[in-house]
């Protein structure tokens, strides 16, 4: 169509209207795409796909489509072998929860909706990749200790240790001897070791090894000798643990792949169910 045709119609701020209207970044960039169409079996077609939507939404509201994630770069690196994020894995949890939304609005009695209900039931639900990933996952930083008996282990054996490691610290600063080589009775972190703080001017009283000091220099922070190899120990089960982690998030990430096929076909379906709504939200609104 003529670009000044367009103009005078206002045809950019109408596709301004109609992209707020979608749920997702991906259908909003499909949009900013959107041109006129010029053959009438084409309109008629888009006409009815609008008007469907539009009796959904009166019927029953809008698709549950939610702003549902753009897969692309996390399912291309899956079947390359390559392990995604705990954020990741929930992105793609998050697509597979939409998919099993989308397919319950739809199993009520909505009337005569064939263009809706064809591109819907082209949609699948991996419900076991949804059962391992909300298993394992809690949030973008946290893996559940249930996501394997060997995980949950280390964590318990972490825990123990951590504890053994503060009571032998506590037998130092409660001592009354080392009390007053002491800046606080506390015991902190420094570079992931147990360590306390101790005056300057009496830090050849603490046996151990330096890690930090304070910005004053009046204070170091010293791993007492007696928990040294304490503090070694329990740096061999975190590392153990991280490597349980990576070893749990391939295997999800192999699960991922496996689906890679499904996900990345749910996903243009939502996309071509967003615009169709989007026209339907639009289209209601005015």
């Amino acid at each position: 169509m003529d670009q000044k045709a367009l103009k005078v119609l206002e045809y950019g701020k109408i596709i301004e209207k109609l992209s707020s209207f979608a749920s997702s970044q991906l259908c909003r960039d499909e949009l900013s795409n959107l041109s006129a169409k010029t053959h009438l079996s084409e309109i008629e077609y888009l006409l009815k796909e609008t008007s469907e939507a539009l009796y959904i939404i009166k019927e029953k509201g809008p698709l549950p489509l939610g702003n549902f994630y753009a897969l692309d770069n996390e399912l291309a690196r899956v079947e390359k072998g390559g392990t995604l994020t705990m954020g990741e894995l929930l992105r793609v949890l998050y697509n597979v929860n939409i998919a099993s939304k989308v397919l319950s609005f739809m199993k009520s009695d909505l009337g005569d909706v064939p263009i809706v209900r064809g591109i819907t039931e082209l949609i699948s639900y991996p419900q076991t990749l949804r059962n391992e990933i909300e298993r394992c996952i809690l949030s973008e930083d946290e893996m559940a200790d249930d996501a394997s008996p060997q995980l949950r282990t280390l964590r318990r054996s972490i825990d123990r240790q951590k504890e053994t490691i503060k009571n032998r610290i506590n037998q130092i600063i409660s001592s009354r001897e080392n009390q007053s080589y002491l800046q606080d009775a506390l015991v902190t972190l420094r570079g992931g070791r147990y360590v306390i703080p101790v005056k300057q001017e009496y830090k050849t009283k603490i046996s151990g090894i330096v890690h930090d000091q304070s910005g004053s220099g009046a204070t170091l922070f010293i791993e007492p000798q007696i928990v040294v190899d304490l503090n070694n120990q329990l740096k061999e089960l975190e590392m153990s643990e991280k490597a349980e982690i990576e070893r749990i998030l391939g295997e999800l990430s192999r699960e991922v792949a496996g689906h890679s096929e499904v996900l990345r076909n749910n996903q243009e379906l939502f996309l071509k169910l967003d615009v169709i709504f989007a026209k339907g939200l639009l289209s209601y609104d005015m």
